[in-house]
């Protein structure tokens, strides 16, 4: 190691023990599990817009088709 030509044997130990006390899956998983959470969110969030617009176009629709069965009025 590079480090260890600088350091005393017991505080490289130290150093070494130091860098290992918490595995890198105990980052790594919580911070991917938050970005899927966005991602599934943000997902739903769209899915719900468009459901929306979808019924609101559909209901405009008809609307103004039964104003204009209605009136009478053809294009």
């Amino acid at each position: 190691m590079i480090f260890k030509d600088q350091l005393t044997a017991v505080s490289f130990r130290i150093l070494l023990t130091s860098m290992n006390l918490f595995p890198y899956y105990t980052i790594v998983s919580p911070t991917l599990l938050w970005f899927i959470i966005r991602w599934s969110r943000r997902i739903n969030a769209e899915k719900m817009v468009t459901m929306v617009k979808k019924k609101s176009e559909a209901e405009n629709d008809i609307y103004f088709r039964t104003y204009e069965e209605m009136w009478g009025h053809r294009r």
